[in-house]
């Protein structure tokens, strides 16, 4: 195919319009981004950005690799769904007219160019790309100029004017100077041929109105055409030639300029014709033919023969005109053909461009199942490393309440051994006292004065003072079957009295008692490294009179707050008493 919109049936209908139609579509399609493109599979396609895909869409059309172009324009059109930047919609837009474009161009599929029009139109809209709108509506202004040729629809003429002026205010008010240009060049096609130039005059002002950059492609093609146009309409045939003598093509794309060739002498024709000039008239004819022919242009060939028809027709040359009839058909016979194969070839694409589809959702669902175990390992993750950081922080809390009870404990049995150490010294001195007068009696009652009566507070403190000083020095307290009857043998008590003042305390007995000093020794014991660091709990436990390990750490656990192990782990406070520098020291860190 030529790419070449397809003829109408009409006589208003000419390569003019051919032309600029292609010229459109050329520049649409020249303002992306090219970059080199190569074959890659769906998965690495999916991956990349918007950006690139385009790059890679464009590379492909222009090496009319149309299945690999659409794959890669379809992934960035399918985005629209997802949540993306400003930007990257400006890409889903252009994606999605570039598809239109190529289903108009060149497999004639209005169904499907119209759909993806309408999604960018709407795509643009909501999302603010005002100026992209332009470039929509001059892509819809060329599928309905296709439309028209293809089905022999003329109804179609005023929608196409319509869409061509919303893409020329857009790209004024915007000051897009590439689609300006295309608009007012597609809009003098629509009305040139049928003399109607007045209905454009505004845009026409306007156009004149703006400087044009010399960088804009097609300037000078925009600017004399627009002139020669009007001269045209108003009988000024010498303004209308000077103008297309200006016409040299320099600014317009090499591989549209057989087009505009075309372009130009049907521009000659048009004005020889409303000079009655025939003779250049039919020479105008003749070149358009051999142009269209030496370039292949299937539609040109068909324009230039039905012009032929219609012109001899109209100067009463009937046996040429019915040639030309004749010729008209076979080529538009051809084209239809050819049309035919663009359909097959269709197929070969939509069926390629489905595989692709197909491929990407399943890569798709795959990366949606992946992102779901993903985000359902991350959850289980955090939930570990909060379970970490609960436990973490349980442990400092326990530590420190374990510091804080080590504390404790080291001043408890610090001013226990203290009061130890007062209570020696005095009876040391009264010792002494009663060695210096030997006669002194002592002023307290004996204790079988009391019998089992009840005793007083000084009986009870006189009892005690005799228990402590025998748990402090005895070492008997530390045998398995030590018993109060042993207890009231080493302090001269009576069992009775020794209960008595024992349970004067709430909550205490004999055996809380006992434990307590027992528990006082195996601490003390603990912190001798020295002579105890080889034995182990249960061993300690049995050294200071426990049964059994689990009774041991019951006991100790009760009296101190801390298990024998967790004792053992504690660090030593820096001013604790060591068995090295207080033998007699409980050297403990703990309180009970």
């Amino acid at each position: 195919m030529d790419g070449i919109t397809p003829y109408r049936n009409d006589k208003q209908m000419g390569l003019f319009r051919r032309a600029v139609c292609i010229l459109t579509m050329a520049v649409i399609s020249l303002s992306l981004i090219k970059a080199a493109a190569y074959a890659m599979p769906a998965d690495k396609l999916v991956k990349l950005s918007n950006s690139e895909l385009c790059n890679k869409a464009q590379a492909h059309w222009d090496k009319n690799e149309l299945d690999s172009s659409l794959i890669c324009f379809n992934i960035v059109a399918n985005r629209a769904d997802q949540k993306q930047s400003r930007e990257d919609m400006a890409y889903v837009v252009a994606a999605s007219t570039a598809m239109a474009n190529i289903y108009n161009s060149n497999f004639y599929d209005f169904e499907r160019a119209t759909h993806w029009l309408l999604i960018s139109e709407q795509i643009a809209t909501k999302h603010g790309l005002t100026p992209m709108l332009a470039n929509i509506y001059l892509v819809m202004a060329s599928l309905e100029n296709s439309k028209e040729c293809i089905k022999l629809d003329q109804e179609s003429s005023q929608q196409r004017l319509n869409l061509l002026r919303k893409a020329f205010n857009i790209a004024f008010q915007e000051n897009d100077q590439y689609v300006l240009v295309l608009a007012i060049c597609n809009m003098i096609s629509t009305t040139i041929g049928e003399h109607n130039l007045q209905t454009i005059e505004k845009e026409l002002k306007l156009f004149q109105s703006v400087e044009i950059y010399d960088t804009i492609p097609a300037r000078n093609f925009a600017k004399h055409t627009c002139i020669a146009a009007i001269a045209l309409n108003n009988q000024q045939y010498n303004i209308a030639l000077k103008e297309l003598a200006e016409l040299d093509g320099s600014d317009v794309s090499e591989h549209i300029r057989p087009q505009y060739h075309l372009f130009a002498h049907e521009l000659l024709f048009d004005v020889y014709r409303d000079m009655k000039n025939d003779a250049l008239a039919y020479f105008e004819l003749d070149t358009m033919e051999q142009i269209a022919r030496d370039n292949g242009l299937t539609i040109g060939i068909i324009e230039t023969l039905r012009q032929k028809r219609d012109y001899y027709a109209e100067r009463g040359n009937i046996a040429l005109a019915n040639d030309y009839e004749l010729q008209f058909h076979r080529a538009r016979d051809l084209f239809m053909a050819e049309a035919k194969v663009a359909k097959a070839d269709e197929e070969k694409v939509l069926f390629r461009l489905n595989e692709a589809n197909n491929e990407i959702k399943e890569l798709s669902y795959k990366q949606r199942i992946q992102q779901t175990e993903l985000m359902a390992m991350a959850v289980v993750a955090l939930l570990l490393l909060t379970l970490l950081v609960l436990a973490w922080v349980s442990h400092r809390q326990t530590k420190e309440k374990n510091r804080s009870l080590y504390e404790q404990n080291q001043q408890l049995l610090a001013n226990i051994d203290r009061m130890r150490q007062l209570r020696q010294e005095q009876e040391r001195r009264e010792k002494e006292q009663q060695a210096l007068e030997p006669n002194l009696q002592p002023t307290s009652l004996p204790a079988e004065k009391y019998g089992r009566g009840k005793m007083g507070d000084d009986d009870i403190t006189q009892v005690m003072d005799k228990v402590e000083r025998v748990m402090d020095t005895a070492t008997e307290i530390f045998a398995i079957d030590f018993s109060l009857d042993q207890l009231a043998e080493l302090t001269g008590e009576s069992r009775s009295r020794l209960s008595q003042a024992i349970n004067q305390v709430p909550g205490r007995s004999f055996y809380s008692l006992l434990n307590e000093y027992r528990v006082r020794e195996a601490c003390r014991r603990m912190n001798d490294k020295k002579q105890y660091g080889g034995l182990t709990i249960e061993a300690i436990g049995q050294s200071v009179g426990f049964k059994s390990r689990s009774n041991f750490v019951a006991t100790f656990k009760r009296i101190t707050g801390l298990t024998p192990s967790t004792y053992l782990k504690q660090p030593p406070a820096p001013d604790s008493p060591t068995t090295e520098t207080h033998a007699d020291s409980l050297g403990s860190r703990r309180s009970f």
